[in-house]
């Protein structure tokens, strides 16, 4: 791309020394007369917002980071450079730091010291002065040292005295969340909390009743926060940089949420760090030196079964449809790609009882073909022995687009009777308009006779509106819809203890996205009822902040489980491990199966962002003998 300006070499003799105008074609080359003397911190003040904002401004600075041409052709990054003051105004609460926005480019280099005119504005929260009518270069080789920045933040917003300037984070950070790597060269960094302890943030109501202490809890979070970018405005193209920044070269297999990331120095601007239509900003740090990255969240080995007796298992797939072009896949070759992905993960998983969240309710299904479940299984078998697999048979489930299913191996376990189907004809408290229906199957060991009944559920997601219920977001950190979650709980207590499938069983296991994190009311709802939560490690301690515990999926930068395996107080005792296998919350999304943005270099046919869920295996030992891990 063109630079588009002129290049005058004007001496100034009267100086002795040499200096460089560089102007846009039709604009004048001083501006002197309309253009404001001003500093940088001046022009920043001591606010979120400048109080200089749409004035005609002239300040010099010293190039800080040049984030101008892009390494990718047609990728011009962020279209700007930053320039700092060294010596500053000794006002802690001003950035002496600041962007301008260069469009068309900018023949100026790090080290440059320049003066700059043009109006000054705000974008995304990110002071900015520019389009750019004149720039003057002064001088070079002007090192300026980056400033040291401390994490946690002691009050959320703090960063913006640091906004455009050249800073070193010399914390060790923890990656929360890598969602955004591929598509915008973004990263959600954590630092150690208050404590010093490092690590990745949570969901507060995972750890902590909602309301104040969950609310103290996102404070924190808020605080730990900093965004890893990489420069570039990739999304102003459509496709992903190959190679993909941080992630190496294709197929690779990435850095991992959970690894640790030191030797931070970039400049600090504000920016959009998600893909909503309504811009969420924070403050993001683009590298001017390379980051050491330390791989300490390797990925797991497939969860071996060991010497038990029973394996059962969920697994969120994401809307596999056998329709394309609805919620799942939209062509012929992502739905292989999609298909390959679960299969080597379910394959791995080896599960005698297999629970899926989010399967295509085909409008053709009946109780002897469901198009979707025969695509899968027939791909399950393919991949393993045939006739291994089988699924139970419903048909269509309720009125919304997905539903969930049951996959068994009938060598090991059978159905017993027919499955059981909890709607709003069962029980009012299950809105079928407002939850899919909760499905229940009794299944017997071949081998020993021993039976279990396993629900498969998925509740009203948190972003679903239930306004006209009754029943809004209140505030207190559980998301919309609540009510209806809970109510759906309250339901599916009563419901299993009817014995729903006529299995005269009371070993029974609640499995599935229950969009409600472990502290959350429709959670207490069940445990209440009797059941227990088998993925807690030491239980409710006295301080939760410290225990450890499992995810499932990561949301907005922080981990926690939607997906919950409860079991009845009868079969606690013979349940011999319960975990989530993290083959997918982990992964940058970048290597799941679709093909926009150029996604297609680092795809492979692996169990890694098979889903953007992680599947839970619960292992069973009849003896109530648990074995050595």
């Amino acid at each position: 791309m063109g630079i588009g300006i002129h290049l005058l070499i004007v001496v100034l003799l009267g100086l002795g020394s040499t200096s460089e105008t560089l102007a846009h074609p039709g604009s004048p080359a001083g501006n002197a007369d309309r253009a404001r003397p001003a500093t940088i911190a001046a022009i920043q003040g001591s606010g979120a917002v400048s109080p200089f904002v749409g004035e005609t401004v002239r300040v010099s600075g010293i190039v800080v980071g040049d984030f101008q041409a892009g390494e990718i052709p047609g990728n011009d990054r962020l279209r700007g450079f930053f320039i700092q003051d060294p010596e500053g105004d000794g006002d802690p609460s001003t950035s002496d730091g600041l962007f301008v926005f260069a469009p068309e480019g900018e023949a100026v280099s790090l080290r440059d010291r320049v003066e700059v005119e043009g109006e000054v504005s705000e974008f995304n929260g990110l002071t900015q002065i520019g389009p750019t009518t004149s720039i003057r270069i002064a001088d070079r080789e002007n090192p300026v040292a980056p400033t040291t920045i401390t994490l946690p933040e002691s009050v959320d917003g703090e960063l913006e005295r640091y906004e455009g300037m050249l800073v070193r984070v010399d914390a060790v950070m923890t990656i929360s969340q890598n969602y955004y790597l591929g598509r915008y060269g973004q990263m959600t960094l954590a630092s150690p909390d208050e404590h010093g302890q490092p690590g990745r943030l949570f969901q507060p109501t995972d750890r902590l009743e909602p309301g104040a202490d969950a609310h103290e809890l996102a404070a924190s979070n808020a605080r730990r926060v900093l965004f890893l970018d990489d420069g570039q405005d990739q999304n102003r193209f459509g496709d992903n940089p190959v190679p993909v920044p941080y992630l190496g070269a294709a197929p690779g297999n990435g850095l991992r949420a959970g690894d640790r990331v030191s030797g931070l120095v970039g400049v600090l601007d504000q920016g959009r760090v998600n893909a909503s239509p309504i811009p969420v900003v924070d403050y993001r740090l683009h590298p001017t030196a390379p980051p050491i990255f330390q791989r300490t969240n390797p990925r797991s080995a497939p969860p071996a079964r060991a010497s038990v007796d029973l394996r059962v298992a969920s697994f969120n797939v994401l809307n596999f449809f056998s329709t394309l072009d609805e919620r799942g896949a939209d062509t012929v070759e992502e739905r292989t790609r999609q298909t390959d992905k679960l299969v080597a993960a379910m394959a791995e998983l080896d599960a005698d009882i297999l629970g899926l969240i989010e399967i295509e309710n085909h409008p053709r299904a009946t109780r002897r073909s469901d198009p979707p479940l025969d695509t899968l299984v027939a791909a399950l078998n393919r991949a393993t022995s045939g006739g291994r697999f089988d699924y139970v048979r419903t048909g269509r489930i309720g009125t919304d687009q997905i539903k969930g299913a049951f996959l068994f191996q009938p060598a090991r376990v059978r159905a017993v009777g027919g499955p059981a189907i909890l709607d709003s004809r069962v029980d009012p408290r299950a809105l079928t308009t407002h939850n899919r229906p909760a499905l229940a199957q009794a299944f017997e060991m071949v081998s020993s006779g021993e039976r279990v009944v396993v629900s498969v559920n998925h509740f009203k997601s948190k972003g679903s509106g239930c306004d006209a219920l009754g029943d809004p977001n209140t505030g207190d950190g559980q998301g919309n819809c609540n009510g209806t979650r809970t109510s759906m709980a309250a339901a599916l207590v009563d419901w299993l203890r009817s014995d729903p499938t006529d299995a005269e069983e009371v070993d029974v296991l609640i499995l599935g996205d229950l969009n409600a994190y472990a502290q959350e009311d429709p959670i207490r709802t069940i445990l209440a009822g009797g059941f227990q939560n088998v993925l807690e490690t030491g239980g409710f301690l006295e301080d939760p902040r410290t225990r450890p515990i499992p995810y499932s999926f990561t949301f907005n930068g922080a981990v926690g489980s939607l997906d919950h395996a409860l079991s009845s107080a009868s079969l606690r005792p013979k349940i011999a491990r319960a975990f989530p296998w993290p083959i997918n919350t982990d992964e940058p999304k970048v290597l799941d199966y679709n093909t926009e943005y150029n996604s297609g270099p680092y795809f492979a046919a692996d169990p890694y962002r098979s889903s953007d869920h992680d599947p839970i295996v619960i292992d069973i030992d009849w003896s109530g003998v648990v074995p050595a891990p």
